[in-house]
């Protein structure tokens, strides 16, 4: 595992690898973040997102911007090397004022690449395969764009092998093609 404090075990770990928290300041709207003992798929600990209007005549209310949004620690991989990106979320209320609920992106692939969830029934795992830019600095982004809650923990990044003759795509073709050649 490439990415430092994935594990949302301790904050002085986080800040010291980067880590950052930003809260959108709006009208009657607040939002927080924390590591909470509460809920964790692994460890002792999970990243826990929210945001929340104190105004009870906003129940339906539109989010312009994203309440919350955390970022990784910059990961610094090898340019063009295939990334798998994984982690477990939970939300056990669907997420209001926005349909996008919490992004999980990177810096790769950027939001519209990334996933979209509003609701979990439990933690749920997820999973992005990259390819790391030209750069080979790869930072993943939570974003609670509405209002509710999100639990976000056991975040990693792992560089894995790649090359085209290792592709279970391309071996799959070439194991076809030897079963029924081409004729010419």
């Amino acid at each position: 595992n490439q990415l430092a404090a994935g594990d949302f075990e301790s904050l002085p770990h986080m800040l010291q690898h980067g880590w950052e928290q930003k809260v959108e300041t709006q009208a009657n709207l607040h939002g927080d973040v924390e590591l909470t003992p509460h809920e964790h798929k692994t460890g002792s600990y999970s990243l826990h997102l929210r945001a929340w209007s104190n105004d009870p005549s906003q129940e339906n209310l539109i989010v312009a911007l994203p309440p919350v949004t955390v970022h990784s620690a910059m990961v610094t991989v090898e340019p063009g090397q295939f990334l798998k990106i994984q982690g477990w979320l939970k939300i056990p209320q669907p997420i209001t004022g926005s349909r996008d609920g919490l992004i999980v992106a990177e810096s790769v692939g950027g939001k519209s690449m990334g996933i979209h969830m509003q609701q979990t029934d439990d933690w749920q795992q997820f999973v992005l395969y990259r390819m790391a830019d030209e750069t080979g600095k790869v930072r993943i982004m939570f974003s609670l764009s509405g209002l509710g809650e999100a639990f976000v923990d056991a975040v990693s990044v792992h560089p894995m092998p790649y090359s085209p003759s290792t592709n279970p795509l391309n071996q799959q073709a070439n194991r076809l093609q030897q079963m029924a050649p081409l004729s010419r």
